[in-house]
Formats: C-alpha cells, structure tokens, sequence
C-alpha cells in the first residue's frame, strides 16, 4: 500500500483537509482480498492526530464491543436473498446477488479520499496515519459460528503509512 503520494505542503487551522489514500494489488495473482469475502473483513483505519496526541480524525477503528467502524472502508461482499437480506451467516446457496461488493484486481489500485477540518485547536503537525487491516471472521460471523467458543478474532495489520503535515494560521487580509 502506497499511500501518501504527495504530502500537503501544510494545512490551515479551520479549514477542510482533503488526504488521498493509495491501495495497490502488487505482487498477488488474485484480487484484494481473495476467498471468503462475505465474513473476512478487509478495511483502512484512518486517524489523524495532533503534535499533542489528541485525535483530529478517525475511520475504521475498533469499539469496546469489537465492531469496526461502520463508516469504515471496507474491502468486502454483501451478499443478498431473494428477499433483499443481508446472507451473513455464509448460507450461500440462498444467495441471489450481492448489495455491495468492492475489491482491487491484481495489478490494480484503489483511491481512498478522506476529509476533515482542522480544528482551531489543533497543535502543529499532524500527524495522518492508514493501516490496511485484515481479520479472518467479521465479528457478528464469529459470535454466531463459534457460539460459546467465541474468541476475539486478530487484526492483522497488512500494510500501513504515515505522514506528518504541518499547521498554520490563515493570516487575515488586510
């Protein structure tokens, strides 16, 4: 994952940022992700944060009951019944369609956009970090097909990036 082509010069206090976030296909004669799309979970965690540690910024990241962001980006198929419901449970065969699907073919890239303002109390630089991350079974998946063996399932980081991105002050015209 490339992600940071070109590093802003710097941001305005106040102003919208936009960052773009590069995933590439290199180097795996499959698309991104392969297998069992409709329960593994393939997503980018996006923070930004402040010289002093405070979070500016935030998509993808992990709760305290174990579920992704639902404004995350995900790598990932939604399958659907004759009925239009969701086949979480992996029961493809009453699978018609699918309501969402998105993947990178081999060779390819995807462009993730995010956008944000810069709070006036952010502390120069910031600091803009994406991690691609994988986990084998989506957490609704694990909780019903494991039952009471339930066990948290790893995230394992894929690839990440970071860059540090400068704060200013819109001097007034006068």
């Amino acid at each position: 994952m490339r992600n940071f082509e070109e590093a802003p010069f710097y941001q305005y206090l106040g102003e919208q940022a936009e960052i773009h976030v590069v995933v590439s296909n290199r180097g795996v004669g499959h698309d991104f992700p392969g297998g069992t799309i409709d329960i593994n979970q393939a997503w980018i965690e996006f923070l930004v944060m402040d010289a002093e540690g405070e979070l500016v910024f935030s998509s993808g990241t992990i709760d305290e009951t174990n579920t992704v962001d639902n404004n995350a980006y995900f790598y990932r198929s939604l399958p659907v019944d004759r009925n239009g419901d969701l086949v979480w449970k992996h029961d493809l065969f009453n699978m018609v369609g699918e309501s969402f699907r998105r993947v990178i073919k081999a060779g390819e890239s995807d462009i993730v956009s995010y956008s944000f303002v810069v709070p006036s109390w952010a502390k120069s630089p910031l600091t803009v970090a994406s991690t691609l991350k994988y986990r084998k079974l989506n957490d609704r998946y694990a909780r019903w097909a494991l039952k009471d063996q339930y066990v948290k399932i790893p995230v394992v980081d894929l690839t990440w990036d970071s860059l540090s991105i400068p704060v200013r002050i819109r001097k007034e015209v006068e």
